[in-house]
């Protein structure tokens, strides 16, 4: 992690911890705030390692692998802004 980076992350820890781990998993994974925030457990398959984007904006779908640090931000999620924002933690 360069110093920008954990300058970036430190800030929204100490304003709140969602925040940093949004930002970690877009870090990690290269997806845009749109494909995050639109994110189910239906689209995670923990066992591939990836999040299937059934329509990105270019019009295809496409596989993120998911790093472990990544498959981390993810891990404590049921409490996460996936469940926030009415996602349902359904494993692929």
């Amino acid at each position: 992690m360069d110093d920008e980076e954990a300058r970036l992350l430190a800030a929204c820890q100490s304003v709140n911890p969602e925040p940093a781990a949004i930002a970690r998993f877009a870090i990690e994974t290269a997806m845009r705030q749109g494909e995050i925030v639109g994110m189910t457990w239906a689209m995670v398959d923990l066992r591939r390692r990836v999040v299937h984007l059934p329509d990105t904006k270019n019009g295809l779908t496409r596989d993120v692998p998911l790093s472990a640090a990544a498959e981390q931000v993810l891990s404590p999620c049921p409490a996460g802004w996936m469940a926030r924002y009415g996602r349902t933690r359904k494993r692929v």
